[in-house]
């Protein structure tokens, strides 16, 4: 895979993902779920999660992941085997903190979905099309 083509998979991917991501904020919020976090890791003070920065959450890592997945793809002809152990296992260890966050349920399950939305439309676009040949991300 060129980096062309790597800048040009991870940015649908990012766009779908947030498209997807943003819809779901706003269907939440209309539903009534109170999506409130922590102003910080040590902080018990809530305040309203605002949709940029479920933006920034959900674009951010996927530049992150494109740019693992060309080291990995530098390493050998397993590199998309290990990318996507890793990025499967690093989407499932990205609930508990999810679920350790202060709130109601729906709050949590919004938050889990947005994370496998994320998560899942990335692994599987930067996957796409390196299943039947060896990846190589080339200049």
């Amino acid at each position: 895979m060129t980096t062309q083509n790597l800048i040009r998979k991870t940015t649908q991917a990012a766009l779908i993902a947030t498209v997807l991501n943003v819809l779901l904020f706003f269907i939440a919020k209309a539903a009534g779920v109170q999506l409130q976090v922590t102003q910080g890791p040590n902080s018990t003070t809530l305040m309203d999660l605002p949709v940029i920065a479920v933006i920034l959450a959900t674009v951010i890592p996927a530049y992150f992941a494109a740019g693992v997945y060309a080291l990995l793809q530098r390493a050998g002809n397993t590199g998309t085997v290990i990318f996507q152990v890793v990025g499967w296992v690093f989407l499932a260890l990205s609930m508990f903190p999810v679920m350790g966050l202060p709130g109601d349920l729906s709050l949590k399950l919004v938050l889990a979905l947005m994370h496998i939305i994320a998560g899942v439309t990335i692994l599987t676009s930067l996957n796409a099309g390196s299943q039947t040949q060896p990846a190589v991300v080339r200049n």
